[in-house]
């Protein structure tokens, strides 16, 4: 196989997390940005620095609250696993390096880890937010990873889920199979090497074939 390293977004990926954080940031558009009815889906992907300093930086107070309020949601929330996602990580570490590439802080990671602890083996590096200065749809942290694991972007296949990483990666020059657990495969269509519903009956074969059909 001509990928050597599949790189995975978390939320919306791995885990079906991605309607609990619509309807926090839902919530949060409705009070402080009542202009804005599609906030939740502007910020999807993009790290909590960014969305601070893009949104919240003059308003010192709603940030405080919104941290409190995430990290509480965060301490009690379930992650539910993508159907077919474990079994597709552990058929990829056969065949390819594996990377984890999340906007989700390290506080919220810890919480995964300790309800999933295979992840922390699942994967040969793992990249949050800590890690990084650009937020997608910069390309900075598809490259982060790529660097860590010794390949080249066009050696690389994305996972995804929201616009921003799928623009992250296709600003880093990478492959990207888009999961249709956040938006619609229409939405998904035009922006997407190949689009899957899910990892069920999926192999890192059947992944590549479907990319060089679409070359």
């Amino acid at each position: 196989m001509k990928y050597k390293a599949f790189l995975f977004d978390f939320d919306g990926v791995i885990a079906d997390t991605e309607h609990y954080y619509t309807d926090f940031w839902t919530i949060q558009g409705r009070i402080y940005f009542p202009d804005m009815p599609d906030f939740a889906n502007q910020i999807k992907g993009r790290s909590l620095k960014t969305i601070y300093e893009d949104y919240f930086s003059c308003l010192p107070k709603a940030r405080k609250q919104i941290e409190q309020a995430l990290k509480a949601q965060e301490a009690d929330m379930k992650y539910p696993l993508v159907s077919g996602a474990a079994e597709f990580l552990q058929l990829s570490r056969q065949y390819v390096k594996t990377a984890l590439v999340t906007s989700s802080s390290e506080s919220k990671m810890q919480h995964v880890y300790e309800q999933l602890p295979f992840i922390r083996e699942s994967f040969d590096v793992i990249i949050t937010a800590a890690d990084i200065i650009r937020s997608k749809p910069s390309p900075e942290c598809y490259l982060l990873a790529a660097e860590r694991l010794g390949v080249t972007p066009d050696e690389c296949v994305v996972f995804e889920d929201s616009e921003a990483g799928i623009q992250s990666a296709k600003n880093a020059g990478m492959k990207i199979a888009a999961l249709a657990t956040t938006l619609s495969r229409q939405t998904l269509m035009p922006l997407a090497d190949t689009i899957i519903d899910n990892f069920t009956n999926q192999t890192p074969e059947t992944i590549a074939l479907r990319l060089d059909k679409q070359e």
